[in-house]
């Protein structure tokens, strides 16, 4: 609905599980209504963003929905992903551990456009640890090392042989929540 309301942040380019493709396209008509029917599903490697084709109406086309899996199989420039004003990212915790190919895709697209969506049931399921990708994504310039936001903010220690992640520590809720106050 966000979407609707600001016309500017489109083309929007939506991340998602594939089982929810088709509920996301569902749910584009639902919210933004007939005129943004346009909705390119890609389901294939070789496939090309119409809002990046001209000849293909590409001012017309105002959502792109891909799957995270299907990131891994595209060859898109970065030329491609600056043609999106918006990317939504579903589920964000599927992006957790910040060293997988799937959070590097993510994060490519995220530094080519210039709105960045997260959206979560579970942000974090297990540690607070698994919050580091998707801070560093939507503000790498306050959570620029997933090391440096542990020391800062997390509860860790170690069981003799590794280190384990905990939750926020309690002395850093504060300091923790202001600094992601503006976009949590």
């Amino acid at each position: 609905n966000v979407l609707a309301m600001h016309p500017e942040k489109f083309p929007c380019l939506i991340v998602c599980k594939s089982v929810v493709k088709s509920q996301w396209y569902k749910q584009i008509l639902e919210w933004c209504g007939p005129d943004y029917g346009l909705v390119q599903i890609v389901d294939k490697g070789f496939s090309i963003p119409l809002v990046a084709n001209p000849a293909m109406g590409g001012d017309r086309w105002k959502f792109t929905i891909i799957s995270f899996d299907m990131l891994r199989r595209l060859n898109w420039s970065d030329d491609i992903y600056s043609k999106f004003n918006t990317v939504i990212i579903d589920e964000c915790q599927h992006i957790k551990n910040p060293e997988t190919w799937r959070a590097a895709e993510v994060r490519k697209i995220a530094k080519k456009v210039k709105n960045v969506i997260a959206a979560s049931g579970t942000s974090v399921k297990n540690n607070a640890g698994e919050y580091f990708t998707i801070l560093n994504i939507m503000h790498p310039e306050r959570f620029p090392d997933f090391k440096g936001y542990l020391f800062r903010y997390v509860d860790t220690w170690t069981d003799g042989y590794k280190q384990k992640v905990g939750g926020i520590r309690e002395d850093a809720q504060e300091s923790f929540n202001k600094v992601t106050e503006d976009f949590i």
